[in-house]
């Protein structure tokens, strides 16, 4: 039963809580924050941070949750369907995803250089 809906169940709710993630954490990016005696600072941000995350994989399971039961017959193909798939597949995916991969490897050692520089 949960294929037969992925966008109410997954991506809405998944999209609404990254960008409530989002803009919690934009609006704690200046400091901390104080309301009456509540503080939101360091600790609210990782909450914000691990909200735009849950987010994101709930979309992605949305998504592949759709893809899924489209390819497997048990709801009709979309029109856009054929196009989407001319520029999303295996060889695109694996290209995109060794960029990232290395990209981010080279991200993080120029980062610990960095800091490794100004004496950890």
């Amino acid at each position: 039963m949960l294929l037969y809906s992925p966008r109410w169940l997954f991506i809405y709710p998944g999209a609404v809580l990254m960008l409530i993630g989002f803009y919690l954490m934009l609006w704690l990016l200046p400091g901390l924050w104080q309301i009456g005696s509540i503080v939101l600072d360091v600790h609210t941000t990782i909450y914000s941070l691990a909200m735009i995350f849950l987010g994101f994989q709930a979309v992605l399971f949305g998504i592949l949750s759709k893809v899924y039961a489209v390819t497997s017959g048990l709801i009709p193909k979309p029109a856009f369907w054929n196009q989407l798939f001319l520029w999303f597949n295996l060889e695109t995916g694996l290209v995109v995803g060794t960029i990232s991969f290395i990209s981010g490897i080279v991200g993080s050692c120029l980062v610990v250089g960095i800091w490794g520089r100004q004496g950890f």
